[in-house]
């Protein structure tokens, strides 16, 4: 996305940008925090130039998979077999009793583990299997009690997307989402993408 944004915003042909609309994840662990690179693609968005501006919608949950609707990861779970279905009854119980700021902002596809704020100490919690202790996560996930914790340890998996891309719908339907996701969001991105037409 960096070599697109950065060809649009240095090209001498408007259309280039005219043509371009942008969206990308925040990847903030709490509400109005943005990574880096992040930062650095708002920056090269504003500094397209030309006719017309480079619309860029940057989203104000931590990532796409931060809007999947509770029904949505349910129904998803119920297709795992096994111990899996288990795990991810666990997983979705718990997720479902933070609050909505550490929902919004949790690392969906590796949970707990995915924030442990120094690297080493993730690579031993990893291999141990031991639930990330207060002083492991950044504050947004203090005070996480057990059985949650363990549940929440290793997120939904790097599969997670999986569950916009379902061809029948079965696993996504727009009522769980527009429940879910407060209509100010929902128009916000909207616009921006008539903006551009």
């Amino acid at each position: 996305i960096y070599h697109r944004i950065e060809e649009a915003a240095t090209s001498s042909l408007p259309l280039d940008i005219a043509r371009l609309w942008v969206m990308f994840d925040s990847d903030g662990k709490k509400p109005g925090e943005h990574s880096h690179d992040s930062e650095h693609l708002w920056d090269l968005c504003n500094l397209a130039s030309g006719p017309w501006p480079l619309n860029a919608q940057r989203l104000i949950r931590r990532s796409i998979e931060n809007y999947l609707p509770l029904k949505a990861l349910s129904a998803w779970g119920e297709l795992q077999k096994d111990a899996e279905k288990m795990r991810f009854r666990k997983l979705v119980a718990a997720f479902s009793r933070l609050q909505l700021d550490q929902r919004f902002h949790f690392n969906m596809k590796e949970g707990l583990l995915g924030d442990v704020v120094d690297d080493q100490r993730r690579r031993e919690l990893r291999v141990s299997k031991i639930t990330p202790a207060d002083k492991d996560l950044p504050p947004p996930y203090r005070g996480i009690v057990e059985p949650d914790g363990r549940a929440l340890r290793r997120g939904f998996g790097k599969n997670i997307c999986d569950l916009f891309h379902r061809v029948d719908g079965s696993h996504m339907q727009e009522e769980w989402f527009r429940r879910e996701v407060p209509e100010a969001e929902r128009m916000a991105l909207l616009t921006s993408i008539f903006e551009r037409m």
